[in-house]
């Protein structure tokens, strides 16, 4: 059994687990690099940043508050970022924040591009009426002028920090417009970033490649609580209330599973790792108290 202090600081002398709980620790510790989940998430990575761009670019015309509108692009792409990490079993930290980072410039790129397609769109509509205006009006063809589409991105944003947008009521151009587009590409970049940070925490189990989940989890009694904590060597405040539980295990509960024990009148939650057979005295404390809490 290997114990935790409750500060998210492990034992080192565990030589199967290779978990990520210390906070910042993704940055240093990470499970070992496989190259098919990198495989997998590299391009799901790339795909989500690709479909975020696409998708903010169509909602912008319709929903984009300012300052709040990057956040949830940011947070959207997080979400599939993590369920990638998932469906690929990653735990990979360098791995994770390189596809992130991948994702996050083709999301900011994206919403970009797509704005320039759909004003390329706007601009071909509006040709093909002036069109149809000359052959109407063939006195007025000379008259009727039509801008020049521009050639590329690039040239659509100077374009547009040209025009100007309107922000806080005033009307911002050049160098402002810049700025603030740079702005909401931070704001895009730590959005999707953060989240990962949390999801990397999550314990992960380097045998079945697969992070840990909540097997079992419920309140019991104080009695009950503090033979669990007896169990796993954990502190036991003299406390009369009951607590909260909750066994994490991997997929095919190969390795060490963790126990998580909280008291109902407070205190620091207790983490416990647990190897084989202390899991099945745990269990067994637990289907005890469950079959002597059956009518």
């Amino acid at each position: 059994m290997i114990h935790d202090n409750g500060q998210g600081t492990t034992d080192p002398r565990q030589p199967t687990r290779h978990v990520l709980l210390s906070p910042f620790s993704f940055l240093f510790v990470s499970s070992r690099w496989q190259a098919a989940a990198a495989a997998a998430w590299v391009p799901w990575a790339l795909l989500a940043g690709a479909a975020m761009g696409w998708l903010a670019a169509r909602v912008q015309p319709y929903f984009a508050p300012l300052v709040v509108f990057p956040v949830l692009v940011g947070l959207l792409l997080s979400m599939a970022l993590i369920a990638g990490l998932r469906v690929c079993s990653l735990a990979h930290a360098p791995t994770t924040f390189a596809g992130a980072v991948l994702a996050a410039v083709l999301a900011v790129g994206g919403q970009h591009y797509w704005s320039y397609r759909a004003a390329c769109d706007a601009q071909a509509g509006a040709q093909a009426n002036l069109d149809k205006a000359r052959r109407a009006f063939p006195d007025l063809a000379n008259r009727l002028m039509s801008p020049p589409p521009p050639a590329g991105t690039v040239e659509y944003l100077r374009a547009e920090a040209d025009r100007g947008r309107k922000l806080f009521g005033h009307r911002v151009r050049g160098r402002g417009l810049w700025s603030w587009w740079a702005l909401e590409a931070v704001l895009v970049f730590v959005a999707a970033i953060l989240p990962l940070v949390w999801a990397l925490r999550r314990p992960y189990c380097i045998r079945c490649h697969s992070w840990h989940r909540a097997s079992r989890s419920g309140r019991v009694s104080a009695a009950v609580a503090s033979e669990l904590a007896h169990r796993c060597g954990l502190p036991c405040p003299k406390s009369a209330g009951g607590g909260a539980f909750r066994l994490l295990t991997c997929r095919s509960g190969c390795g060490p599973s963790l126990f998580e024990l909280s008291w109902a009148d407070g205190g620091e939650t207790g983490r416990a790792w647990l190897d084989a057979d202390a899991r099945r005295v745990v269990a067994a404390v637990l289907d005890r108290d469950t079959l002597n809490s059956e009518p």
